[in-house]
């Protein structure tokens, strides 16, 4: 379902990542993927990869957990043009929603926005900009 259909071909050069997505016991999901457990959350590796290119400013920064212990955080936006079919819409959408994350860049981070922009050369093409922030 969120496996990329479309992507830019030529010009698009980025690190490849792995994207999970949440899910909860009732799923009848294949669990043989990798799984990661954040927050309580279960994430599974949607098995197909997706690329991510570093975009703008990486920012570093510290954090209050709520057990009141301070953590080193970064934040950084990515681009991404994977995106995939969506019968409902009748368009196609990025394969990244918030809340799902991302290894790339050999880290772990959460997708905490997501902006669109298009670009008609003659096609329609999305281009996602992806703010992460990311997981000790």
């Amino acid at each position: 379902m969120y496996e990329p259909q479309r992507r830019v071909p030529f010009g698009f050069r980025g690190d490849w990542g792995t994207l999970y997505k949440r899910y909860t016991d009732n799923c009848k999901l294949n669990l043989k993927n990798d799984t990661i457990v954040y927050e309580k959350n279960n994430y599974i590796d949607i098995g197909a990869s997706i690329q991510f290119k570093p975009t703008g400013d990486v920012t570093t920064d510290i954090e209050y957990t709520t057990k009141g212990l301070q953590t080193k955080v970064t934040y950084m936006t990515i681009e991404t043009t994977d995106a995939y079919y969506d019968d409902n819409l009748k368009d196609f959408v990025c394969c990244v929603e918030i809340g799902d994350i991302v290894k790339v860049f050999n880290k772990l981070w959460i997708v905490t926005n997501i902006k669109e922009t298009v670009k008609f050369c003659p096609k329609k093409i999305s281009f996602y900009y992806c703010d992460i922030k990311s997981l000790v």
